[in-house]
């Protein structure tokens, strides 16, 4: 897997979460139509039609359902991960060893 199919995969649950390619591209701070060529690029990878467009809305497909369902557990857990590694991070772990002169240690 591309690490770009991770782009592609925050993108099209944006615009699952957001309902439409125009405040997905807001939110991502990107424009709308950059979002409808990252969206396309699953569906070409995949051959399938993850979203019904029309004019005024936007709808998941049977396909895009499924789709939707695992990418959004799929963000979770990369949510996850960075949250537990970065816990992991800020706390010190191991053995501390001080070298100090004898004279100060005898003090």
């Amino acid at each position: 897997m591309a690490l770009g199919n991770v782009n592609d995969i925050a993108t099209f649950v944006a615009v699952v979460k957001a309902g439409s390619f125009t405040a997905a591209a807001h939110q991502l701070g990107i424009t709308r139509s950059a979002v409808g060529k990252i969206i396309a690029r699953p569906e070409v990878r995949l051959q399938v039609r993850l979203l019904h467009r029309t004019p005024r809305s936007i709808g998941l497909t049977d396909d895009g359902s499924v789709f939707f369902a695992r990418c959004t557990q799929i963000i979770e857990d990369l949510e996850e991960v960075e949250t537990a590694m970065a816990a992991r991070s800020a706390t010190p772990k191991g053995a501390l060893r001080i070298s100090v002169p004898v004279a100060l240690g005898h003090t």
